[in-house]
């Protein structure tokens, strides 16, 4: 009985060390995701984004509003608040935290400056060589705190 009870706490520890692990990449990926997004680098945010990626904001628009928004804003500054990570499926998971960021938009002529604070959610997917990928991803303006 006491290797039963041995067997069944070691897969759970397991199980618990795999989310762990797993939330951990997750979260790097999320990280990762932003580093490329400021340094306006749309060869390696593609990357990370499944064909299919999908952003939801005002519409909802797939990978071709990345490569637009890359060539008319300039992430000057980001602050990403601490990210909270669920595990959906062993291949799906659900990232959201708060994010503060400082854009300017807009033609070299007439440049906008753009601040708020953000909840961002993203959606990853672990795809058939094991790597996570970005399915889908929105921001709504968050709330006075």
């Amino acid at each position: 009985m006491k290797s039963i009870a041995f067997l069944l706490a070691t897969f759970a520890f397991t199980g618990m060390a795999q989310t762990s692990t797993a939330s951990q990449q997750i979260g790097a990926q999320e990280e990762l995701l932003w580093t490329v997004f400021a340094k306006g680098d749309a060869a390696a945010l593609l990357d990370l984004m499944l064909p299919d990626y999908l952003h939801i904001g005002e519409t909802i628009e797939g990978r071709d509003v990345v490569r637009q928004f890359l060539a008319q804003c300039h992430i000057n500054h980001y602050k990403l608040g601490e990210k909270q990570v669920r595990l959906l499926t062993p291949a799906s998971a659900l990232v959201v935290y708060p994010v503060a960021e400082d854009l300017t938009c807009g033609p070299m002529d007439k440049p906008q400056q753009m601040t708020g604070n953000f909840n961002a959610t993203s959606v990853w997917v672990r795809n058939s060589a094991g790597q996570w990928k970005l399915q889908a991803h929105m921001e709504a303006p968050a709330g006075k705190q």
